[in-house]
């Protein structure tokens, strides 16, 4: 940690991390989902968009990929991959939207997926306020 403290701006920190400073192939074919809290301004799209939106089963996103060793641009159901999600309003009109999306594979989805999912569902640009990603876990739920 503290070799990449050393490079950091000011006001940023590693607080822990793996003793060889690398996880090993192995280690990352374990991850299966990550925990994201996204957190949107009502100017951009209200909960309410936000809950239709997601029970729509019509969020698609374009992601880059390859096929026979070709690069392509792949469309992906971002609907079929949320393995959960929960709409949470906040006092001050944001809406914070808890979700887990797969990772660590050709699955990944990223709150960016979302948000390009989102724009092209509603026809109008979306993007986050503010993003965390709270989690890494394996297929059993345990944290990375």
């Amino acid at each position: 940690a503290d070799k990449f403290n050393s490079v950091l701006p000011e006001g940023f920190e590693i607080i822990r991390s793996p003793e060889s400073g690398l996880r090993t192939p192995t280690d990352r074919s374990e991850i299966a989902f990550g925990r994201y809290e996204v957190t949107y301004s009502p100017d951009v799209i209200t909960a309410d968009e936000l809950a239709a939106a997601l029970d729509s089963g019509e969020l698609v996103c374009e992601k880059p990929g390859k096929v026979k060793g070709r690069r392509v641009i792949k469309q992906v159901s971002v609907s079929d991959n949320i393995l959960s999600c929960e709409i949470v309003p906040e006092e001050n009109g944001n809406t914070l939207l808890k979700i887990s999306m797969p990772c660590g594979d050709a699955k990944t989805l990223t709150p960016v997926n979302l948000d390009d999912a989102l724009s092209a569902y509603t026809g109008r640009r979306i993007f986050a306020y503010h993003t965390v990603r709270t989690g890494i876990y394996t297929a059993d739920g345990r944290l990375f």
